[in-house]
């Protein structure tokens, strides 16, 4: 035994315990989250899930040219959240706080924005609503409408609250008064376009269907999004009518919405001659989350933009802009790949819009769009635009990796602590001398052997991201992982695919080199600058059985690189400073310099027996 003394026991078990603990209690509560969750780790690595980041984009506003949002949720020390409101520049990403803040327990009831032209309102779940009135929160008595968690914004109607809902009919117009939202009537045209919607074979006007209205100077401009198309009326004109009653009267007979939409409907009418215009005949693919079609005002006039080839590695957006009644492409541009939610903006005056796109690993990306055509803004994809919650994060998606890396940084961190404390204790307490026959050899230091080790892994994984580095530069990383989630074909995903292939082979080939090496002659890469080697206990060399045994054990005594207190401990407490890789293959690392130091001398004998190792001082 290496030292028998209290003390150096008592050290080295201690210093096992305290430095273990965080990395068992680490690996337990990653156990138990799986267990509990029913769900493994690796999902949560980029790629490995369908995630959508959808929610990035929800319930964005502008407000005096600055985008108005409440991402930004943090724990106060009562132990309730708070959430502060953000005024963002979209050019810059510059943000700053507003005074106000919102209070809730936790849970799903935090606060989401609601516009309705030039006011904003606050909401939760829990239908508590405030109102921002000059930078403060009044609390409003304003009740929620289903489609609100939609995104769909409101507009002010004869200075009431409103918005325009779907329905098989047409379009309707609902208003807030007297503490109730009230049906006005639908918009006239409406319910023609609804004939030729289900004319083209949509099965009701509800599928894919959302109405926009966005005001400027007075005037509304109201966009209706159905099925990847895109159809604009100025002015919402309102066809009185109690949807109500014939909707029951229907139901009583027997029938149902499609008979109160024929009852509505006006035979021969043509939709477009009642102020309707379509952006363009060519639908287009609907995208997992938003929406492939989006409202604008450029200039004060109306504008569309549609994406094209979202399910494609090449998708681009067309910008449409209304000349003398008549929809005319304007330009267009390269939308990044992945993208699978999508929101826009115009702002108050009408003279620009912003369009905002969120990949579904969480990449975001702002642009300008205005008469010159349409531009990134300098806080596009670094999410600078999304205050200094997803700021400070970077892309989403990655933040799982980070926080991998980290855990491995940490329990590394904790066996270099372990690792020197125990070798400085068994500096103090232990002498390294070891004999066999009349050899005598000192043994290596675990401050070492572990350098060694740290050495070995670095090359073996070092050139391999060196190979990986090589062979992926150029690659965009964001694009690959989208396509894995999304399921896309993408350029990167073949490079990539060789690449890991290759950086395979690499860490197999090296690996085996150094395996070789010291089956061969007992020396690894690190052993051999740092002065060690491996032998069998008989000094001879260990050969390829032994070096097997000790390099399967060795993820044993580290614990899969999580916890390094088994090996560290067994050197410490082992008669010849052996690991328990090293007990299993019956071999010992000595200083390789020792071995050429000469036999011991035997007075009275030709054959010495071993002697011990760790003898006190």
């Amino acid at each position: 035994m290496s030292s028998r003394k209290p003390g150096y026991l008592f050290g080295v078990i201690v210093l096992a315990i305290v430095l273990s603990f965080p990395q068992i209690a680490l690996s337990f509560a990653f156990v138990w989250n799986s267990y509990s969750t029913r769900q493994s780790m690796t999902p949560f690595l980029p790629g490995l899930r369908e995630t959508y980041y959808f929610h990035i984009l929800q319930n964005l506003s502008i407000l005096d040219g600055r985008l108005i949002h409440m991402h930004h949720i943090q724990q106060n020390s009562a132990g309730k959240f708070e959430q502060k409101i953000t005024k963002v520049d979209p050019e810059t990403g510059e943000f700053e706080f507003l005074p106000a803040t919102l209070k809730f327990p936790g849970g799903l009831n935090h606060y989401r924005t609601w516009a309705c032209g030039d006011r904003r309102w606050f909401y939760s779940a829990a239908n508590s609503f405030y109102e921002l009135i000059d930078g403060q929160l009044q609390p409003s008595n304003l009740a929620k409408h289903p489609n609100m968690d939609m995104g769909i914004h409101g507009f002010m109607l004869n200075g009431k609250p409103s918005l325009v809902t779907t329905a098989v009919w047409g379009i309707v117009v609902e208003t807030y008064e007297n503490g109730k939202w009230r049906t006005q009537g639908t918009v006239d045209g409406s319910e023609q376009i609804g004939d030729l919607s289900r004319s083209q074979g949509a099965p009701n006007m509800m599928t894919g269907s959302h109405p926009d209205v966005i005001e400027c100077h007075g005037q509304h401009h109201l966009f209706w999004h159905w099925e990847g198309m895109l159809f604009h009326r100025v002015g919402i004109d309102v066809v009185p009518s109690s949807i109500e009653s014939l909707l029951a009267e229907s139901k009583s007979m027997g029938g149902n919405e499609d008979d109160v939409a024929s009852a509505l409907a006006v035979a021969n009418r043509d939709p477009f001659s009642e102020g309707w215009t379509r952006v363009r005949s060519t639908p287009a693919m609907p995208f997992p989350f938003g929406a492939a079609t989006h409202a604008l005002m450029i200039g004060g006039q109306p504008a569309a933009f549609i994406i094209d080839g979202v399910h494609s590695s090449t998708p681009i957006g067309h910008l449409y802009r209304l000349v003398n009644g008549i929809w005319e492409e304007h330009s267009s541009i390269a939308i990044p790949f992945g993208t699978t939610s999508t929101a826009a903006i115009a702002t108050e005056n009408g003279h620009l819009s912003y369009l905002g796109l969120c990949t579904s690993q969480g990449g975001c990306f702002f642009y300008r769009i205005d008469e010159q055509g349409i531009h990134e803004t300098a806080g596009s994809a670094t999410a600078k635009c999304l205050g200094p919650t997803y700021a400070s994060m970077g892309v989403p998606a990655f933040r799982p990796v980070w926080s991998m890396l980290s855990v491995i940084a940490f329990t590394l961190g904790l066996g270099i602590v372990s690792g020197v404390g125990t070798w400085i204790l068994m500096w103090w307490y232990t002498r390294p001398d070891y004999g066999f026959g009349l050899s005598e050899v000192r043994l290596g230091s675990l401050l070492w052997r572990g350098i060694a080790r740290l050495l070995d892994i670095l090359l073996v994984f070092g050139s391999a991201s060196g190979v990986g580095w090589f062979l992926t530069r150029g690659i965009n990383w964001l694009a690959f992982y989208d396509a894995l989630n999304v399921r896309l074909e993408h350029p990167s995903v073949p490079v990539v695919a060789m690449a890991a292939k290759v950086v395979a082979i690499s860490i197999a080939v090296v690996t085996i080199l150094i395996f070789t090496m010291q089956a061969q002659w007992g020396i690894t890469p690190g052993k051999w600058i740092c002065g060690l080697k491996t032998v069998r206990t008989s000094l001879r060399p260990c050969g390829f059985v032994s070096v097997l045994a000790r390099e399967i054990v060795f993820f044993v005594d580290a614990g899969n690189l999580l916890c390094w207190s088994p090996g560290i401990l067994s050197i410490a407490l082992s008669d010849c400073r052996q690991r328990l890789g090293d007990i299993v293959g019956d071999t010992i690392v000595i200083e390789t310099k020792s071995l050429n130091q000469p036999p011991l001398t035997s007075e009275g004998s030709t054959i010495a027996d071993a002697t011990n190792v760790g003898k006190d001082h």
